[in-house]
């Protein structure tokens, strides 16, 4: 399948449709319908990786899908075929999974090797990557006209159990951004400013932010409803990423690309893992010891300052990417809850 652009500005359009495309899972599959029900889950599951590959997914994605197959193999859920599987059998491998949790150790001489943890239960978002990747495989095959059902599709998805959502305050959050170092201070400033999760601030480029003209803002891809959200950028975000565009700009010597990242590490390429610049500058602002605080708090504390300072929940909904209202209300509930605190709180003499 072939495709032709008579533009630089065409090209780029179509990349980010293929991007969001491939993310997204609605990619079509250049394959013949060669799949079969005799495969294996292992096999799909390589089958899908192999196309992911090919439809340009990244390194990250590949390393998930590995220790997905790890566990896979050790249950045993891997040597089954696909026309076996079925929504209980998912739901027993996923209970089992639970249960049996590994951390990666690297050893002398840089061998990386897995070792299960005693007394310790898998987190419910890895759990939910496994069953997102056994979906995937199926759906597949279901798309290469081999399989009649995605029988995953009917399996719940893993969540966490439910606990406070951590905000910070404006002046924890002034001190955590004067704590991080150069790279990770930009991350945490979009993530604060504009909401966005972890991911997809990460797979930014620079052609999906508009800092000139009258309406600077942020195209955010949300893999998770498969949309796109444009959210206005804040003019401090504007006068710093103009400060980093021209500092990249005279570093390499000219225009920086469309496509080029826009948020990497201190080494210049894309963030793997900022684990420990993040924690290092928790450390720093005194928030270490703060119980609950997470990257996914700043997205709670965007949301609830920007209602308690007037915003709307529907405006809120977009800017956040949500599917679901209901979703959204969960912040509204937080500010109500929080006016009502500070109003109980008053106290004037005995009245």
């Amino acid at each position: 399948m072939t495709r032709s652009v008579v533009s630089k500005a065409e090209g780029e359009a179509l990349l980010k449709e293929l991007r969001k495309a491939a993310i997204t899972g609605t990619l079509a599959s250049p394959e013949p319908p060669t799949a079969t029900t005799e495969m294996t889950v292992a096999e799909a599951v390589e089958a899908h990786r192999q196309a992911v590959l090919a439809a340009g997914g990244s390194a990250k994605t590949v390393e998930v899908y590995a220790t997905a197959c790890r566990a896979f193999e050790r249950h045993g859920i891997a040597h089954g075929r696909v026309a076996d599987l079925t929504a209980e059998s998912v739901e027993r491998y996923l209970r089992w999974r639970r249960d049996h949790a590994w951390r990666t150790e690297q050893r002398v001489g840089g061998k990386r090797v897995s070792v299960a943890v005693k007394n310790a239960q898998t987190s419910a978002s890895t759990l939910a990557r496994e069953r997102a990747l056994l979906r995937a495989a199926l759906g597949r095959l279901v798309r290469l006209g081999a399989l009649a059902e995605n029988v995953v599709a009917r399996v719940p998805k893993p969540r966490p159990p439910k606990g406070t959502r951590i905000v910070l305050t404006k002046d924890e959050i002034a001190r955590l951004l004067a704590a991080c170092g150069p790279q990770l201070f930009y991350l945490v400033l979009m993530a604060v400013h504009c909401g966005g999760r972890r991911g997809e601030l990460l797979r930014l480029t620079w052609g999906d932010v508009t800092l000139d003209g009258d309406t600077p803002r942020l195209a955010l891809l949300r893999p998770k409803v498969g949309t796109f959200s444009y959210v206005p950028l804040h003019p401090v975000v504007v006068a710093k990423l103009r400060e980093l565009r021209e500092k990249r700009a005279a570093e390499s010597g000219g225009e920086i690309a469309p496509t080029e990242s826009l948020l990497v590490s201190r080494y210049g390429r894309p963030w793997k893992d900022f684990r420990g610049a993040w924690n290092a500058a928790l450390r720093r602002a005194g928030l270490a010891g703060r119980r609950g605080v997470t990257f996914h708090s700043l997205r709670h504390s965007f949301a609830t300052h920007y209602l308690g300072h007037g915003g709307t929940v529907p405006d809120l909904m977009a800017l956040l990417g949500h599917s679901q209202m209901a979703t959204t209300q969960i912040y509204a509930r937080m500010v109500d809850a929080r006016m009502k605190a500070g109003v109980e709180a008053l106290r004037f003499g005995n009245g």
